[in-house]
């Protein structure tokens, strides 16, 4: 790690640290699957409805696509005000990232109905979203065939004394940049560039060698994530090459985080609804 990703951020945090996270799920009622994603002033509220029969009219729109392979929908809400062109980019994107997550062949006919609700927007809502958004599909229990996490990576330029975010770049060297997780609201307006990067993990066991002593099921496993990007929204201005290769490398240490996150969070709830049946 360089000096400058040592240096603290406004909110105290180094380059290489996220905010806390905290996840609920099943917080709507009336939803088929709910869940709420908060990261220190960032709240989204997702909720999947179906697999539901399509309208006729959405039939015909779609015709032999939804007759073959089912439709997934994304519906994005503001904070405040109406939906703009922002809102229908956050939506393509969300859309872009989780539809291959779904097999969408097995719901002929029929419509995935995410939706997605800012309750508060402190920064990297767009990756705070789509983590939501894979939340609660799989509290509706959405036959997924892969996983995915999402994270947003700031490229900042920063005063090398202060590690604090400045728009004067015509004063700072190419040295006085850094790539960082997590950049909230005081970070992503000074950005030189803002990268939210989807990846899918997976969970592997190892079958191979067999414990004839062991008394419990095999637990432990490896934690694998892909190595190609699932789906990637930058913003801001132009970044070279070599801070862009940088902030997809942390990018990769950042989603290890939040899909180990996940994983954890799936565990606990599975355990609580075997409990709730036994």
């Amino acid at each position: 790690m360089s000096e400058l990703e040592k240096c603290r951020r406004p909110s105290g945090r180094l380059a290489n640290q996220l905010r806390t996270i905290i996840c609920e799920k099943g917080v709507l009622s009336r939803a088929d699957g709910s869940a709420s994603w908060a990261q220190e002033g960032t709240e989204v509220l997702a909720a999947v409805y179906g697999p539901i029969v399509s309208s006729i009219k959405v039939v015909e729109q779609m015709g032999e696509e939804i007759a073959e392979g089912g439709a997934f929908e994304v519906i994005w809400k503001p904070r405040s005000g109406v939906i703009d062109s922002s809102s229908l980019e956050a939506q393509e994107f969300i859309r872009s990232a989780l539809a291959p997550l779904i097999p969408l062949s097995r719901f002929p006919r029929c419509t995935i109905r995410l939706v997605l609700q800012v309750v508060a927007d402190g920064g990297s809502v767009l990756a705070c979203a789509a983590n939501a958004a894979i939340a609660a599909l799989v509290d509706a229990g959405v036959l997924l065939e892969k996983m995915a996490a999402a994270v947003a990576i700031g490229v900042l330029r920063v005063n090398s004394t202060d590690c604090k975010a400045s728009t004067k770049s015509e004063e700072l060297l190419p040295k006085e940049v850094v790539t960082v997780f997590d950049p909230d609201t005081s970070e992503e307006d000074p950005s030189q560039c803002i990268s939210v990067l989807s990846f899918l993990w997976s969970y592997h066991y190892d079958f191979t060698h067999s414990d004839d002593t062991a008394t419990e099921p095999r637990t432990k496993g490896r934690l694998i994530i892909s190595s190609g990007i699932l789906a990637n929204h930058c913003r801001g201005g132009p970044v070279d090459a070599e801070h862009f290769i940088a902030a997809l490398d942390m990018s990769r240490v950042a989603v290890e985080y939040l899909a180990a996150f996940s994983r954890n969070a799936l565990v606990k709830s599975l355990r609580t609804i075997q409990d709730a049946i036994l």
